[in-house]
């Protein structure tokens, strides 16, 4: 056994006692006062130490929590669809909502009609309709530009295909999460709400990392829907990134 986590676990326990691996996972990952902890440790032993932390009792045997933990080890990945349309950046426009007006070509001006530009009526007078000046205000734009016609002016376009999403990524040692899981292998299958309450609220089982995109794989789903996408159990490593813990990016769908 790793003698050094369980022993810095039974000291930190005496000042986060009560907190769940994920509560303290945050308190590590963001608090000054860790910080020089969290750079050195190694992210699965970071892991392994908010699992102790989370877990303990006053009376816990660390060896069998230790070896429960380090035996039982996985990581898995699900998604939340949080919008159907997944909107992008109109490429006609570049997300101003305007367009160059092609009737004044940007200008904001057009010649006069009743003077065809020269300024002056047919007795050589100041035209009345543009002062003498030759100009008129254009009819097609407001200072030269018109609304995008593609995005309707918002400036956005529905990404054909695409549906926005997050993917969150866990880490566990629940038997019986694994267990539920298991069926569920290499399978884009929903999770129903209960069961996500129920994941988030293990005390074997906390978030280490999530990251919001697009993506095409969940066609069928609709916005609220939790979807399994991967698992992993053999050779389970983790790496640090701005200040998460990411395990092995299993089934990412963020394009």
């Amino acid at each position: 056994m790793e003698f050094r986590i369980p022993l810095l676990a039974k000291k930190l326990y005496k000042t986060h006692k009560g907190m769940t691996p994920g509560q303290f996972f945050g308190v590590l990952r963001t608090s000054p006062h860790y910080k020089a902890l969290f750079d050195t440790l190694d992210p699965k032993d970071i892991v392994i130490l908010c699992f102790l932390v989370g877990n303990m009792t006053e009376g816990s045997d660390m060896k069998s929590l230790y070896d429960e933990i380090i035996q039982n080890l996985f990581v898995f990945s699900l998604v939340y669809v949080t919008d159907e349309e997944s909107l992008e950046t109109c490429h006609y426009c570049g997300g101003d909502g305007e367009v160059t007006c092609g009737y004044c070509e940007g200008d904001g001006e057009v010649d006069c009609e009743d003077c065809g530009g020269d300024g002056e009526d047919d007795e050589g007078e100041d035209c009345d309709y543009c002062n003498g000046g030759g100009k008129v205000s254009c009819d097609n734009c407001r200072r030269g530009y018109e609304q995008c016609d593609y995005c309707e002016g918002s400036g956005e376009t529905v990404r054909d295909g695409y549906k926005d999403v997050t993917q969150e990524y866990f880490v566990s040692f629940s038997r019986a999460l694994y267990n539920y899981f298991e069926t569920k292998i290499d399978e884009l299958e929903e999770v129903p709400n209960k069961n996500y309450d129920s994941i988030i609220k293990n005390k074997k089982t906390f978030m280490t990392f999530e990251e919001s995109g697009a993506s095409y794989e969940f066609g069928d789903f609709m916005s609220g829907d939790y979807v399994f996408v991967g698992m992993d159990k053999e050779d389970v490593s983790f790496y640090k990134r701005n200040q998460f813990l990411n395990p092995q990016r299993i089934g990412s769908f963020i394009s």
